[in-house]
């Protein structure tokens, strides 16, 4: 659709479908995973957090998402995005401990530059719980 707000809406519908049909996932996976890359920020947001809410229940499937969240991560300039990201990469760097020497920069930048308190929280939760060990 043509309507940010539309697609907006849509994508966080699609959170409430998954879990009471989560057979429905597969087939509207691509879809939802290409309102990452939208033009609206709103929309991309959305996105963010049914995939950060998702990858919460079994972040082993969106790893190879991983490349993406990066990108966004390295690229968004909202506090509250940065946080959805940087808690799922606390759910995926046990998985790949690659990510952990991959975040390390970013993740300092984030402490060394923000003002939020909420931010620098996740991020030193992050690396408590998911990058100590690498």
């Amino acid at each position: 659709n043509h309507k940010p707000d539309l697609r907006r809406r849509a994508c966080l519908c699609l959170y409430k479908c998954f879990l009471r049909y989560p057979e429905a996932l597969r087939p509207s996976f691509a879809r939802l995973t290409e309102c990452l890359d939208d033009d609206d920020q709103s929309v991309v947001q959305a996105a963010v957090t049914v995939l950060s809410e998702l990858a919460m229940h079994n972040p082993k499937t969106y790893l190879p998402l991983a490349p993406k969240f990066y990108k966004l991560l390295t690229s968004s300039s909202s506090n509250w995005m940065t946080i959805k990201l940087v808690k799922v990469f606390g759910a995926l760097t046990p998985l790949e401990p690659r990510l952990a020497k991959k975040l390390a920069g970013p993740i300092s930048e984030i402490l060394e530059t923000t003002n939020a308190k909420s931010l620098m929280y996740e991020c030193i939760r992050t690396v408590v719980q998911g990058m100590t060990s690498q």
